[in-house]
């Protein structure tokens, strides 16, 4: 939806640049194992290769907003959710991104993510700046609900779930993964962060969330 507030001139602007981000989604969909070009971005979105230029300077830029718009759209999926408490809401928000993933595929597990990660730092930081945000005020409402006590390590807390995800991310776009391993990963490793960080009453909601969901996989 295009702000109301903004002048014509600049929301004709915002248009163009759904247009183009919504192009180069596409074309990521269509080759996971490739990069596209400004010229493949102009080509499907219909816009020319100059105006891309003027309104993102450069490609990077681009998918930095896609991974942008991509993380809004994860937190208004949990956001949308109901959860029976914040121990619940941490890994409903798991199967949330899973969920994302699988419906899907193409747009996830594709080299540009992995490009962005390892070599761009803009990107990298693009991308950990709004997950960590994300999992920061996850982990600060099972703090506050009492199942948690990471001190003043909050944003050190948020940030390792954002690596422990990265890493095991990259594997499964690499193909050293399937699907449901790359899942059992992130189970198992958020659960043993939560467990370091977790009260007695938090320990034990966290384990017999585990026992009862998923049993085989942890």
């Amino acid at each position: 939806m295009i702000n109301k507030t903004l002048s014509k001139r600049d929301a004709g602007k915002e248009i163009r640049r759904a247009r183009v981000c919504k192009a180069a989604a596409e074309l990521i969909r269509r080759n996971p194992s490739g990069m596209a070009t400004m010229a493949d971005i102009s080509c499907l979105s219909g816009v020319s290769e100059r105006t891309i230029y003027n309104l993102f300077g450069t490609r990077d830029n681009i998918f930095s907003r896609i991974f942008h718009e991509d993380s809004i759209k994860f937190e208004n999926n949990i956001l949308n959710n109901k959860f029976k408490n914040s121990i619940d809401k941490i890994y409903k928000s798991i199967d949330i991104a899973f969920l994302m993933y699988e419906n899907d595929i193409n747009f996830y597990r594709c080299d540009v993510w992995y490009s962005a990660w390892q070599f761009d730092q803009e990107m990298r930081v693009e991308f950990n700046y709004d997950r960590v945000r994300i999992w920061k005020l996850i982990i600060e409402e099972a703090e506050r609900s009492g199942y948690l006590d990471v001190k003043d390590n909050l944003h050190l807390a948020s940030q390792s779930i954002i690596y422990l995800w990265r890493g095991a991310m990259s594997d499964w776009i690499g193909g050293h993964q399937e699907l449901d391993q790359f899942r059992s990963s992130i189970n198992f490793g958020i659960t043993s962060f939560l467990l370091s960080w977790s009260t007695a009453i938090g320990r034990e909601e966290i384990m017999n969330y585990v026992r009862y969901n998923f049993p085989k996989q942890i």
